[in-house]
């Protein structure tokens, strides 16, 4: 699942799929070890177990925003991850206004059905690295900023661009990804995923070739990974943000599964965003239960300044909120589609 809160870019997030049998002493202690680690309290643990969906912000430094969001979905495992696999029908929404997904080699048709919005376009015609509306780096800033844009036009260099810039991280990987350019200094987006993944202590333990491939990503999968790369503009706050997410499927083994799906590109607000998911088969012989244990942490750049507590704050209310309206969302669409088979 792919969870988006204001102003929250979860273009991207890792899902963590286990397949498991009722409960033993022994899992029960494992899930409850690893839902108080990823911050849930004693009594949520309790709430979880029950059935009940549970959502908070957890503990992240000042420039960076940590949800969690638990529930409890009545379809199996693997049903789960075939519908994240057609991630253009999982992630429709009233926010998401485009998305798609790119070819094995990204080329600019791939993104034809993206257009920026006017407000992108006015803050084109006045970038320059250093000082830019829009998030891009400084090949970025001359293949697409204009003084003399329209909006075709400007849609058209930001697809070209995109394109390129996709297919060169999937050629070279993570040495490849972006440096924003639209402050006075660079920001390498591999550093802030750095700092996340430095937070993600279970997924390193829990799935090492997982988190080497995100980390360390080299343009290549390891053996029996797969991936995929799609993109959106989804309404967040008060900008449509257009994002590029790099999804890293671990397929179903010895009763685990895994996708990761990280940020390459936001051009607003995030300056990298990195997710979290377990599914644990919860089913009885009577009906399958898949529980959902959602994670995500996005640094974002919109907390300086006199008013940063304040806005902090806020944006962590608004992530927790929207991560349960959606959890809401892809249990409910999740459920029907499994209905509709059976």
């Amino acid at each position: 699942m792919s969870h988006h809160a204001v102003p929250l870019i979860l273009a991207g997030a890792i899902f963590l799929i286990c397949t498991a049998r009722p409960l033993d002493g022994t899992q029960a202690q494992q899930e409850a070890a690893l839902l108080s680690e990823i911050g849930f309290s004693a009594q949520e643990v309790e709430k979880i177990r029950r059935g009940e969906t549970v959502a908070k912000t957890t503990q992240a430094d000042s420039s960076a925003v940590a949800l969690a969001v638990a529930s409890t979905v009545a379809a199996p495992v693997d049903f789960y991850l075939e519908q994240f696999r057609d991630i253009v029908s999982f992630k429709k929404s009233p926010e998401v206004l485009q998305i798609g997904r790119f070819g094995h080699e990204p080329k600019s048709s791939d993104l034809s059905a993206l257009t920026l919005e006017q407000p992108d376009v006015n803050d084109l015609r006045s970038c320059e690295p250093g000082d830019c509306g829009v998030k891009l780096d400084d090949h970025g800033i001359r293949a697409v900023a204009a003084r003399d844009a329209r909006l075709d036009t400007a849609s058209a260099a930001l697809r070209q661009y995109l394109a390129a810039y996709t297919l060169q991280y999937l050629q070279s990987g993570n040495g490849s990804l972006i440096a924003y350019h639209n402050a006075s200094d660079p920001r390498r987006l591999a550093d802030d995923l750095r700092l996340i993944l430095d937070r993600s202590g279970y997924l390193q333990r829990g799935w090492p070739p997982l988190f080497d491939a995100v980390g360390s990503f080299t343009g290549t999968l390891a053996a029996g990974l797969e991936g995929f790369v799609y993109w959106s503009k989804e309404k967040i706050g008060p900008r449509a943000i257009v994002s590029v997410t790099h999804a890293i499927i671990n397929p179903p083994r010895e009763g685990s599964a895994a996708i990761a799906t990280k940020q390459i590109y936001a051009s607003y607000y995030s300056h990298a965003s990195l997710g979290l998911t377990i599914l644990l088969d919860r089913s009885t012989v009577d009906a399958p239960r898949t529980r959902v244990i959602y994670v995500n942490r996005s640094r974002l750049d919109i907390f300086g300044g006199l008013f940063g507590g304040i806005k902090r704050a806020f944006v962590r209310s608004r992530a927790r909120d929207g991560a349960e309206r959606t959890m809401a969302r892809v249990r409910e669409r999740v459920e029907s589609s499994y209905r509709s088979r059976r």
